[in-house]
C-alpha cells in the first residue's frame, strides 16, 4: 500500500504542530522549527512550503549565520485568516473579528437580540458579520469560523 506524502492525519498533525510552534515563537528558522516540533527536516520543509502557498506563513528575512548560509526566518501572517466571536445574551449580541495573532480587527454590539426567535438571531448574526467583514474589507473566505457563546439560562422574569 502506498501513501501520498503530505496528506492524511499525519500531515494534518504536523501542520498543526508547525503552526503552533511558529505562532508561539513569533519568528523561527526551519532548523529550529524542526527541533522544536520534533519533526524531520523534510517534513518541515514540505509543510512549510504548503503553509507559504496557503498564505499562512511568510518568510521575513535572514537570521544570523552560525557558520553557513544564514537561515530564512518564518512567521505566521496574522492577516491570512480571521475568526469571529459572538456572545449572545438577553441584552443583545456582542461580536468581534480577530486576526490569527489575536488582534481585534472590529467589534460591535447590537442590543435586544435575546428575545428574537432562534432563526432571526442566526440571520442577524450572519447579516452583521457579512456587513462588518465588508466594511473592514476582509474577504469572507478568510474567516476560519464563528464561535457563539451564550449563557445557559435566561434572567428571571420581573415579579
Amino acid at each position: 500500500m502506498t501513501t501520498r506524502t503530505g496528506s492524511g492525519p499525519a500531515h494534518a498533525s504536523s501542520r498543526a504542530a508547525i503552526l503552533d510552534v511558529i505562532r508561539a515563537a513569533g519568528t523561527i528558522s526551519r532548523v529550529h522549527l524542526a527541533r522544536t516540533a520534533g519533526l524531520s527536516a523534510p517534513t518541515v520543509s514540505t509543510v512549510v512550503r504548503r503553509l507559504i502557498d496557503d498564505g499562512l506563513v511568510v518568510e521575513v528575512g535572514q537570521g544570523r549565520s552560525t557558520g553557513g548560509k544564514p537561515p530564512t526566518l518564518l512567521r505566521l501572517d496574522p492577516t491570512a485568516r480571521y475568526a469571529v466571536g459572538v456572545h449572545l445574551d438577553h441584552a443583545g449580541l456582542s461580536c468581534v473579528i480577530s486576526d490569527l495573532g489575536g488582534t481585534i480587527v472590529d467589534r460591535w454590539r447590537q442590543p435586544g437580540a435575546g428575545s428574537d426567535e432562534p432563526q432571526q438571531v442566526v440571520d442577524r448574526i450572519a447579516r452583521d458579520v457579512r456587513e462588518h467583514l465588508s466594511a473592514a474589507e476582509l474577504p469572507a473566505d478568510r474567516v476560519l469560523g464563528i464561535g457563539v457563546a451564550s449563557p445557559d439560562r435566561s434572567p428571571d422574569p420581573p415579579a
